[in-house]
């Protein structure tokens, strides 16, 4: 590397000589790049000038109703729908050019394709929108029927010009869906209910139609009002859960259900795998570990015939290792908190399981309490089966370090890396196949969220040596597991940034506290 230090004459005259043998300004113009516009309305697109007093606009294509505005905008007030390229040019240097794209949406409409309204919510909801072009609008049941709940009017136009609109009350019933037309521009449309006491939801379906294009705009009516209970009759049963979500996988999402004369509900989630979804009194927690759009659905077990539905979009996680695969995990560090039961002594130990390069190099870190006896121990083991090393490092109390190193080949069965176990067993990346090559008996038991992460949990019974208990894995992490004994550990962390350096020989107690 080279620094240039200043302040030399010589430096100064190769300046200013080089400055003197160019000074022709350079000529530069530049415009907004992207601009939408509705019909009948005005936008402005910013010019910005370099060495030229003034641009000239080079391409206004027709219907874009684009015109120069002074020196430094161009304003457009389009008369058709479409997609338009606007161009300008330097006055100074007609080379210098920039252009623009503008868009005209054939339709546009505020607010969203949805609109849900209470069973007792019957004053008019207004959807604004715009149309390049004349339009009309037409409602029908999501059966495709006419309504006789809902109807349609044009805002913009007289009560004695709505010929084909019938404005009615609670008092006219039936009454049939409408058909209404209008102009270009920005409209407002105008939606009457009747209040909802037909003890189930109904939806019906707004279109809005130009001779380019069309747009649906779905209006939903609940059975219930807004504190939950059903139009009309008290007595009822209902049930609601929401509202929908989206999250990434390994994340967390809690519906809220609304219960009303039932005591409990029951659970579905379609597709069945892959949400994690488990039940509590008035909620629904989800904890998905797959990818996907999942439909959750409660049903009251007061009638079989009230369910409600709601919509979790589930994507991957932007973060290492939390959409992978099992038997994919490559680094991982888990925190535990660890109780181990023995005849002579209680121990209590939290520690840090460490690993890489999908277990073959893994790290403990373990702060032990002996209960019997009071006192602590620190234990690092430092574990690479590509360099076949094995270390052990300990500190009784407040002593110094112990550093140990052990012969790889008495490492027993961590010398043989495997995809079924891997990380000195904290890591299983399929249990099932593990349980079935050591003769385990395990069955698996309702999914369970820990630390936000939906485990898929097993009872496991190990005839060889007689233990019994339950273990929970994420992904193949083990983030619990409980013998009969009362021993067990259970994840109070997880994280998958390792570096390198977390397996360099050090005594670092701040992991584990």
């Amino acid at each position: 590397m080279f620094f240039v230090a200043c302040g030399g004459g010589n430096s100064n005259n190769n300046s200013n000589n080089n400055n003197n043998s160019n000074n022709t300004p350079v000529v530069n113009i530049s415009i907004t790049q992207t601009l939408t516009v509705l019909f009948g309305n005005t936008g402005t697109l910013s010019v910005t000038r370099t060495n030229t007093d003034d641009f000239t606009l080079v391409n206004s294509p027709s219907g874009s109703g684009c015109v120069k505005s002074g020196v430094n905008s161009v304003v457009c007030t389009p008369t058709a729908a479409g997609t338009y390229t606007v161009t300008v040019s330097a006055t100074a240097d007609a080379s210098k050019t920039s252009s623009a794209t503008l868009t005209v949406p054939e339709l546009e409409i505020s607010g969203g394709a949805t609109r849900t309204l209470f069973a007792d919510e019957t004053e008019s909801e207004e959807i604004t929108f715009n149309a390049a072009g004349d339009w009309t609008a037409t409602v029908t049941d999501s059966a495709g029927g006419d309504p006789d709940w809902i109807t349609i009017s044009n805002a913009a136009s007289s009560l004695a010009a709505l010929n084909s609109i019938q404005i009615l009350d609670e008092t006219l019933q039936p009454y049939a869906a409408t058909s209404i037309s209008g102009s270009s521009g920005n409209n407002t449309i105008m939606i009457t209910l009747l209040p909802n006491d037909s003890g189930a939801d109904r939806s019906a379906i707004i279109t809005i139609a130009t001779a380019n294009g069309q747009r649906e705009i779905t209006v939903t009516q609940r059975y219930v009002t807004v504190d939950g209970a059903p139009y009309g009759n008290p007595d009822a049963v209902s049930i609601t859960i929401s509202p929908a979500e989206s999250i990434k996988v390994g994340e967390s999402w809690t519906f809220t259900v609304t219960r009303q004369n039932t005591d409990d509900f029951t659970l579905s989630v379609s597709p069945a795998s892959g949400a994690f979804c488990v039940k509590a009194t008035s909620a629904v927690t989800c904890t998905p570990t797959t990818a996907g759009t999942y439909t959750v659905t409660v049903t009251a077990t007061a009638d079989a015939t009230k369910s409600s539905s709601a919509t979790l979009t589930v994507t991957q996680s932007s973060q290492g290792g939390d959409d992978i695969d099992l038997a994919d995990i490559e680094k991982a560090s888990i925190k535990y908190n660890m109780l181990i039961m023995d005849i002579a002594q209680e121990v209590e130990y939290t520690m840090v399981v460490t690993f890489d390069n999908y277990g073959r190099r893994f790290r403990y870190d373990v702060s032990s309490y002996i209960m019997n006896e009071q006192s602590f121990v620190n234990t690092t083991m430092i574990v690479d089966h590509s360099a076949k090393t094995f270390l052990i490092g300990t500190r009784y109390a407040s002593a110094e370090v112990t550093w140990l190193s052990m012969p790889y080949d008495d490492f027993g069965e961590f010398t043989e890396i495997t995809r079924s176990r891997v990380a000195g067993g904290f890591y299983i990346a399929d249990f099932e196949s593990y349980a079935a090559e050591h003769n385990v008996n395990i069955s698996r038991l309702p999914d369970r969220a820990i630390l936000g992460r939906g485990c898929r949990v097993y009872t496991f019974f190990d005839p060889e040596d007689g233990t019994r208990g339950t273990v929970a894995l994420w992904n193949g992490l083990i983030m619990l597991s409980e013998s009969e004994d009362g021993s067990g550990f259970e994840a109070l962390a997880v994280t998958f940034d390792v570096p390198a350096s977390a397996f360099t020989q050090t005594m670092n107690i701040t992991w584990i506290n």
